[in-house]
Parts: C-alpha cells; sequence; structure tokens
C-alpha cells in the first residue's frame, strides 16, 4: 500500500484462517514437562522446506536442545529426503523428518506435539524462489493457534497482525539460533506459561480468523463497491499450494455468487487448473520473467 501510494481505505487485507471446529475440539496445551527426564519435549514443524523456512535452523536447534525431540514434517519429498541425510550425517538422533503429510496427518502430528515451532527467517521464499517475507501468511501458524499447543514463532513483521509476542506466541529474533533455543527452553520449564499461549492463540483465532469470518469480510467488502462488475484475482502460479488453494476457492465462490472473475496467473500450468470452474477466466501470462516484475505491472 505504501510503496504503490495506494488508499488504504480501498484494501482488505485478508489472513488465511482455520475452520472453528478444528480450534473448538483443540485439546489443552500439553502436560509435558521437560525437567522431569522422563521422555523428550518434543517440537514439531509442519510446512513446506522452502528456504527461509527454517529447515536449517531447525537442524541447528536439535544440535543444541539435545533434551527435545524435532518432528519436521513437509515437502516437497527432494528437500525433505536431503534434509534427513544431513540431519543423519550430523548425527542427529533427535530429528524425525517425515515428508509430505495429509492435513489430516500434519493436524495430528501437532496434536501429538508439547511445542509447535515455525523458525522463519527474515528472507522467506515461495515454490518460484520470490521472497514472500513481508506478505506471507502462513497457514501453519493458523493451524497451530487452533491446536492448543504453544508456538515459538519467527517474529516477522507481517506476522504481528495476527500474533501478539508474549502473548499468543514466543517470537524471537529472525535467524537468531540463541533465542529459539532460550524460547524452547522457557517452554520446557514454565507449565504456566505454556498453558496461557496455548489458551490465548486458540482464543484469538477462534474470535479472528475462521474461514467463516473471513468470507463474511470479503463479501461485505464487495457489497460496499456494487459499482465493480468484475473481480481480478493475481497469482504467482496454480501450483498445490495453501495460498493458491485459497484464491481459487475465493474465485469460484465469487463466481457461483454471480461475479465475473478473472484470475491473472503468471503461470497456469500447475496442477490447480483442472480445479477451475468454467465460469473463471483464466489469463495465463506463460512468462517467466512476468515474475519479477509483477509488482510494476501491478
Amino acid at each position: 500500500v505504501q510503496e504503490f501510494a495506494l488508499d488504504p481505505g480501498t484494501i482488505l487485507v485478508a489472513h488465511d484462517a482455520v475452520r472453528p471446529a478444528e480450534a473448538l475440539h483443540a485439546a489443552p496445551a500439553a502436560p509435558a514437562d521437560g525437567t522431569a527426564g522422563d521422555r523428550p519435549v518434543a517440537v514439531t514443524y509442519t510446512g513446506s522446506l522452502y528456504p527461509g523456512k527454517g529447515a536449517d535452523l531447525l537442524l541447528a536447534l536439535a544440535a543444541r536442545c539435545r533434551w527435545a525431540h524435532f518432528t519436521i514434517a513437509g515437502g516437497p519429498p527432494g528437500h525433505a529426503d536431503g534434509l534427513r541425510g544431513r540431519a543423519v550425517a550430523d548425527g542427529l538422533d533427535n530429528v524425525t523428518v517425515t515428508g509430505p503429510l495429509s492435513p489430516d496427518d500434519a493436524r495430528a502430528a501437532q496434536a501429538a506435539s508439547d511445542v509447535l515451532i515455525a523458525p522463519f527467517a527474515s528472507r522467506v521464499e515461495s515454490d518460484s524462489g520470490v521472497d514472500i517475507a513481508r506478505w506471507t501468511s502462513p497457514l501453519k501458524v493458523f493451524e497451530y493457534m487452533a491446536s492448543g499447543r504453544p508456538m515459538v514463532v519467527g517474529d516477522l513483521p507481517v506476522l504481528r497482525e495476527v500474533l501478539r509476542p508474549g502473548v499468543d506466541a514466543l517470537m524471537p529474533a529472525l535467524d537468531d539460533v540463541d533465542a529459539f533455543c532460550a524460547a524452547l527452553v522457557r517452554l520446557r520449564d514454565e507449565p504456566a506459561l505454556r498453558e496461557r499461549l496455548a489458551h490465548s492463540a486458540r482464543e484469538r483465532v477462534l474470535a479472528h480468523h475462521t474461514w467463516e469470518q473471513r468470507a463474511r469480510a470479503i463479501l461485505a467488502r464487495f457489497e460496499r463497491t456494487r459499482r465493480v462488475g468484475s473481480v481480478t484475482i493475481v497469482l504467482a502460479s496454480l501450483a498445490a499450494g495453501g495460498a493458491e488453494r485459497v484464491a481459487v476457492n475465493l474465485a469460484a465462490g465469487l463466481a457461483a455468487a454471480g461475479r465475473r472473475v478473472r484470475l491473472l496467473v503468471v503461470d497456469g500450468s500447475g496442477p490447480l487448473r483442472t480445479s477451475l470452474p468454467a465460469d473463471v477466466i483464466l489469463e495465463d501470462l506463460g512468462r517467466l520473467r512476468v515474475r519479477q516484475g509483477l509488482p510494476g505491472i501491478l
């Protein structure tokens, strides 16, 4: 908004969300006590393994925090295989790399954990290699909030639109292994903190970040701008990622509600192309060099 001198009143930022049932049925914060020494503290990451999502930092943490067991669930499969090989080569027997999981299995992995972690770096890349750190809205964060588990999340400025540091999550400085390690130690040693963070995050996601609330906000914006006859949604690709699925579902819903919807895609060859209904107009730019010039085009 600032970069292109847009009127903030014309912009709606609609963050990702969760289904209410995922939060309403979440279990209370895990009662594990790492100081008891009876079992490792279960620390889990679920999500993609592209650069900047935190895979390198997770291995560094595993080397430092031998009292914890780290489960890393995500893909693509090649990234998972490489990470698994690095863990073995470094002698990290407290790391399990599962590879990609289904949504149900990912939620089960979260529920089986003591702490959920998202150690974002200062540069976060999408599947196309674009730095998305300024505007990312990671589905994992909202799933974590609904899980009933305490979170440690890298302090990306954009995530402060969703999370309150020290209230909903511990948010260490980006790329700082010492800060992340200290956060995990606090959650290991402070059961009351674990419970407070988990409860606050679950209450916040129910109050502000369900898909139903998101849809109502979007529809309300369109109701206030009836003069707009068509809607254009811009995507980098039709890859099977969370943001892409949300955009395709939004396009389909708006088209079903009678709006004229154009989906402007830099690379439209992804698997979600077959999910588009016939009444959504697909504009496939089909040129990779447009990726870098897209902000200027907009």
